[in-house]
């Protein structure tokens, strides 16, 4: 899966844009994941309470980047498949 590749890789990157909410990786990988450019935005903000909700588990500081990239990935993976399905066709 194509999209999981690019969050191991950009993870980091990904990690930054989504504390700030905007950022090219997150673009790019809304567009890999197929999504309708009207609900980018949207998308990122769900992404982004998520992952605050993630990164403030007290464990989240002991997990590896792989472990918290792996977190994003399935966190990108319910939203797509869920309340997204019908923006975000991956292809």
């Amino acid at each position: 899966m194509m999209s999981a590749i690019f969050i191991q890789q950009t993870y980091p990157q990904l990690a930054v844009e989504t504390a700030k909410g905007k950022g090219e990786h997150l673009v790019a990988l809304a567009e890999l994941l197929g999504c309708e450019q009207k609900s980018h935005e949207s998308l990122i903000r769900q992404v982004r309470l998520d992952m605050a909700n993630d990164v403030a588990e007290p464990s989240y500081a002991d997990l590896s980047n792989t472990q918290k990239a792996e977190k994003y990935f399935y966190t990108v993976e319910r939203l797509t498949r869920g309340e997204f399905s019908t923006q975000c066709k991956p292809a």
